[in-house]
């Protein structure tokens, strides 16, 4: 079971990940849950988060996909970034 975190200082902690093993990334393809896109657009912080992503992966596309889902449940709220070096 996942436990629910602040969605911006993942985001940073994240990206700095991405820094420390990854210093110039050439690309990046970013994955995100519908759930956790809509969750993002309540909280009114898309805009941070793509700073972010802007700030750290330079040249990246990105997609919103269904997840997991169990019957009509959409069960999780993931990204997944897949990150290629120059």
């Amino acid at each position: 079971i996942l436990e629910v975190v602040q969605p911006v200082e993942t985001a940073q902690k994240t990206c700095s990940r991405i820094n420390q093993k990854i210093p110039n990334p050439g690309a990046a393809i970013l994955v995100n849950c519908l759930q956790r896109t809509t969750r993002f657009e309540r909280m009114n912080i898309c805009s941070r988060i793509t700073s972010l992503y802007n700030s750290t992966l330079h040249t990246y596309c990105g997609f919103t996909s269904y997840g997991e889902q169990i019957n009509r449940i959409n069960s999780n709220q993931t990204l997944v970034i897949l990150v290629i070096g120059a």
